[in-house]
Protein backbone atom coordinates (compact mmCIF):
# COMPACT_ATOMS: atom_id res chain seq x y z
CA UNK A 1 0.00 0.00 0.00
CA UNK A 2 1.00 3.40 -1.11
CA UNK A 3 -0.12 7.19 0.10
CA UNK A 4 -3.91 6.15 -1.23
CA UNK A 5 -5.60 2.91 -1.31
CA UNK A 6 -5.67 3.14 -5.45
CA UNK A 7 -2.21 4.12 -6.21
CA UNK A 8 -0.55 0.43 -6.08
CA UNK A 9 -3.31 0.05 -8.77
CA UNK A 10 -1.98 2.22 -11.11
CA UNK A 11 -0.04 1.43 -14.12
CA UNK A 12 2.31 4.38 -14.17
CA UNK A 13 4.29 3.46 -17.94
CA UNK A 14 1.12 5.35 -19.19
CA UNK A 15 1.68 8.31 -17.30
CA UNK A 16 0.12 11.50 -19.29
CA UNK A 17 0.81 9.47 -22.88
CA UNK A 18 4.43 10.36 -21.86
CA UNK A 19 5.65 6.84 -21.69
CA UNK A 20 7.41 5.47 -18.55
CA UNK A 21 7.93 7.34 -15.41
CA UNK A 22 11.32 7.23 -15.14
CA UNK A 23 11.05 9.44 -18.35
CA UNK A 24 9.91 12.32 -16.94
CA UNK A 25 11.76 14.69 -15.19
CA UNK A 26 9.80 15.68 -12.59
CA UNK A 27 6.60 14.52 -10.35
CA UNK A 28 4.90 15.94 -8.17
CA UNK A 29 3.00 13.88 -5.61
CA UNK A 30 0.22 15.86 -2.97
CA UNK A 31 0.09 13.68 0.06
CA UNK A 32 -2.38 13.71 2.58
CA UNK A 33 -1.09 13.18 6.50
CA UNK A 34 -3.66 12.11 8.50
CA UNK A 35 -6.35 13.49 6.59
CA UNK A 36 -5.82 16.66 8.64
CA UNK A 37 -2.32 18.10 6.47
CA UNK A 38 -1.41 18.29 2.97
CA UNK A 39 2.52 18.18 1.92
CA UNK A 40 4.21 18.08 -1.76
CA UNK A 41 6.77 15.75 -2.63
CA UNK A 42 9.23 16.80 -5.77
CA UNK A 43 10.31 13.51 -7.14
CA UNK A 44 13.34 15.34 -9.91
CA UNK A 45 13.95 11.95 -11.79
CA UNK A 46 16.57 13.01 -13.62
CA UNK A 47 18.66 14.67 -11.07
CA UNK A 48 17.80 11.61 -8.77
CA UNK A 49 16.31 13.46 -5.67
CA UNK A 50 13.14 13.68 -3.78
CA UNK A 51 12.21 16.73 -1.89
CA UNK A 52 9.58 17.34 0.46
CA UNK A 53 7.85 20.47 0.74
CA UNK A 54 6.23 21.04 4.19
CA UNK A 55 4.43 24.72 5.36
CA UNK A 56 4.88 23.26 8.68
CA UNK A 57 8.14 22.54 9.04
CA UNK A 58 7.60 18.76 10.11
CA UNK A 59 9.25 15.81 9.30
CA UNK A 60 8.10 12.80 7.32
CA UNK A 61 10.27 9.93 6.87
CA UNK A 62 7.12 7.52 6.57
CA UNK A 63 6.10 9.48 3.22
CA UNK A 64 9.64 9.69 2.10
CA UNK A 65 9.84 5.95 2.43
CA UNK A 66 6.53 5.31 0.61
CA UNK A 67 7.74 7.53 -2.26
CA UNK A 68 11.23 5.28 -2.26
CA UNK A 69 9.02 2.27 -2.43
CA UNK A 70 6.82 3.23 -5.70
CA UNK A 71 9.83 4.46 -7.23
CA UNK A 72 11.81 0.79 -6.68
CA UNK A 73 8.36 -0.71 -7.73
CA UNK A 74 7.72 0.70 -10.78
CA UNK A 75 11.98 0.78 -11.57
CA UNK A 76 11.52 -3.05 -11.08
CA UNK A 77 8.22 -3.58 -13.00
CA UNK A 78 9.80 -1.10 -15.80
CA UNK A 79 13.18 -2.60 -16.41
CA UNK A 80 13.19 -5.87 -14.59
CA UNK A 81 15.83 -4.96 -12.04
CA UNK A 82 16.57 -3.42 -9.07
CA UNK A 83 17.06 0.73 -8.33
CA UNK A 84 20.16 1.62 -7.10
CA UNK A 85 19.00 3.95 -3.85
CA UNK A 86 22.27 5.37 -3.16
CA UNK A 87 22.29 7.30 -5.51
CA UNK A 88 19.33 9.13 -4.43
CA UNK A 89 19.09 11.83 -2.14
CA UNK A 90 16.79 13.93 -0.22
CA UNK A 91 15.54 17.65 0.26
CA UNK A 92 13.16 17.96 2.80
CA UNK A 93 12.60 21.45 3.25
CA UNK A 94 11.76 22.86 6.91
CA UNK A 95 10.20 26.40 8.21
CA UNK A 96 13.75 28.20 7.34
CA UNK A 97 13.69 27.40 3.58
CA UNK A 98 9.82 27.54 2.07
CA UNK A 99 6.75 29.50 2.73
CA UNK A 100 5.38 29.23 6.16
CA UNK A 101 1.99 28.58 7.27
CA UNK A 102 0.80 30.38 10.39
CA UNK A 103 -2.98 29.20 10.94
CA UNK A 104 -4.03 25.92 11.06
CA UNK A 105 -6.31 25.67 7.63
CA UNK A 106 -4.40 26.95 4.51
CA UNK A 107 -1.56 23.58 3.69
CA UNK A 108 -3.85 22.72 0.61
CA UNK A 109 -3.34 26.94 -0.33
CA UNK A 110 0.03 26.29 0.18
CA UNK A 111 0.40 23.24 -1.38
CA UNK A 112 -0.92 24.81 -4.45
CA UNK A 113 1.28 27.78 -4.07
CA UNK A 114 4.43 25.38 -4.12
CA UNK A 115 3.36 23.73 -7.24
CA UNK A 116 3.13 27.14 -8.56
CA UNK A 117 6.46 28.24 -7.79
CA UNK A 118 8.57 25.09 -8.63
CA UNK A 119 6.67 24.28 -11.85
CA UNK A 120 7.92 27.68 -13.07
CA UNK A 121 11.33 27.45 -11.27
CA UNK A 122 10.41 30.69 -9.23
CA UNK A 123 12.75 31.53 -6.77
CA UNK A 124 9.96 34.01 -4.98
CA UNK A 125 9.54 33.30 -1.38
CA UNK A 126 5.44 33.73 -0.37
CA UNK A 127 4.53 33.99 2.76
CA UNK A 128 1.41 33.53 4.69
CA UNK A 129 0.18 37.08 3.79
CA UNK A 130 0.26 35.75 0.07
CA UNK A 131 -2.40 32.60 1.02
CA UNK A 132 -5.91 34.81 0.34
CA UNK A 133 -4.47 36.48 -2.50
CA UNK A 134 -3.45 33.15 -4.04
CA UNK A 135 -6.74 31.71 -2.99
CA UNK A 136 -8.37 34.39 -5.21
CA UNK A 137 -6.48 33.55 -7.98
CA UNK A 138 -7.48 29.26 -7.28
CA UNK A 139 -11.48 30.41 -7.01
Amino acid sequence: KYFYNNVDRLKMNSTAGKGKLFDLSVVYVPINVKNIHWIIAEIHIELKVVSVYDSLGEQHDEHLGLIFKFLQDEYRMTYNSEMNLNEWSIVSYGMEHIPKQTNGYDCGVFICMFLFLLANRYATVLNQDDADLFRMHIA
